[in-house]
Order: C-alpha cells, then sequence, then structure tokens
C-alpha cells in the first residue's frame, strides 16, 4: 500500500470543507474555515462544526490550528483530543462570530487565550515571537548570514575609510595652496598698477616742467629783443 506523502503546503480553499477525524479514524465534523491573525501573519485558529457529534449540535468551534493534523490518506484532518475536552469546549453561533476588529483585540486574545489553554496549548504569540510556534526552529535571516562576513571585513572598511580620509585632506591642502598662490597674484597685479601710476604721475611732472622751462627761455628771447 503506497502511503500518500504529507503537503507542506495548502490553499485555504483546498482546507475548507475537510473532514476532521479523531485519532480513532472516528468522524467528528468538518473545517468550516480558517481564521488568520493578519499582524502576526499566521493562522489564528481553524473554524470546526461537529454537527450531531456528543450532542454538541450546530455549533462552531474554534480550535488551535497546532492541534490538527494533516492525513493524506484519508483526505482529512485529525483532532487530537480527548472526549472530555470537546464537551467542555465553548462554540459560537454561526452567525454571531467572536469580535475581531482591533478596538477589541485585548478582549478577542484573552478568548483565544482560553480556547487554547482548553484543548492544551500555549497561545501563539507567546511561543517566541509572531508567526512562530515552540516546535518550529528559527530560520537565520540574510542579514544573519552576512554579519560573519560583515565582521571580518572591517578591518579592510576602515582601512578604505583612513585611505578617503587622506585623500580628502590632500585635497583641502592643494585647494588651500591653490588660494594662497591666487591671492599673491592679486597683490602682484594691484602693486603693478600702482607702481605704473606712479610712474605716470612722475612722467607726467617731468613733462610740465620741460614746457615751463621752454616758455621761461621764450620769454628771455623777448625781452633781448
Amino acid at each position: 500500500m503506497v502511503t500518500a506523502e504529507i503537503p507542506l503546503y495548502l490553499t485555504a480553499k483546498t482546507i475548507n470543507g475537510d473532514k476532521v477525524i479523531n485519532m480513532a479514524g472516528e468522524h467528528l465534523g468538518k473545517i468550516e474555515d480558517l481564521m488568520i491573525d493578519l499582524e502576526n501573519g499566521r493562522v489564528a485558529y481553524a473554524v470546526l462544526s461537529f454537527g450531531g457529534f456528543l450532542g454538541i449540535g450546530n455549533k462552531l468551534f474554534a480550535v488551535p490550528w497546532e492541534a490538527l493534523s494533516v492525513k493524506p490518506d484519508e483526505h482529512a484532518f485529525a483532532l487530537d483530543v480527548s472526549k472530555e475536552i470537546l464537551e467542555k469546549a465553548e462554540g459560537f453561533d454561526k452567525d454571531d462570530w467572536p469580535l475581531t476588529c482591533e478596538q477589541l483585540a485585548t478582549s478577542t486574545r484573552e478568548w483565544l487565550a482560553k480556547v487554547y489553554t482548553c484543548y492544551g496549548y500555549k497561545p501563539y504569540w507567546e511561543t517566541g515571537g509572531p508567526g512562530r510556534t515552540e516546535k518550529e526552529i528559527p530560520r537565520e535571516t540574510e542579514s544573519e548570514k552576512l554579519a560573519p562576513i560583515d565582521k571580518k571585513s572591517e578591518p579592510a572598511k576602515e582601512e578604505v575609510k583612513a585611505e578617503e580620509s587622506k585623500a580628502e585632506k590632500a585635497e583641502e591642502a592643494r585647494a588651500e595652496v591653490a588660494r594662497a598662490e591666487k591671492a599673491r597674484a592679486e597683490k602682484a597685479r594691484a602693486a603693478g598698477a600702482e607702481e605704473a601710476r606712479v610712474e605716470a604721475v612722475k612722467l607726467e611732472g617731468t613733462k610740465v616742467e620741460e614746457v615751463k622751462v621752454e616758455e621761461s627761455k621764450v620769454e628771455e628771447v623777448k625781452a633781448e629783443e
């Protein structure tokens, strides 16, 4: 006899309507729906109907997802709980589901904690973080995988930073030299311009004196005549 493999992934549509049996293979009911915890990103609980089993009636029941195990050979899910637990479980009317709005999050959590306790399970939000149960092994994230590599490369990073700092300082020194050269050139141009002005004034003064001498000579000649 070939045993069917246990699937790792199933769609919610595939699960809805699947029958639920006990460990003896007796039919208990079926899965009506799955309630998803959007904040933690996991199945909060499965919604089961037990029909007339044990006189339970037509109520719906919240059952921890961890309490169910897939039975591919029977195309069903097995619920490993005792008759006493099922009799104690509190159901809810199909037209009056537990409130799930944000304003009532605390009371909903309290109710769900009682459900988990009833079936002998610890609430999933108390078992190591969002979307993680006690049986699950935390997987190493990509950042955690790269952490050792980053630590090894820290000395190289420091060397690169030191070289970059040296290059920046050298560039600043070159810029300072360029500014000093420019200032000296401007001073030299200013000094040259002033010297040229002084020379021009001197030359103008010399020409004026020469003109006066010539005029004096002309006056002397006229006087002799």
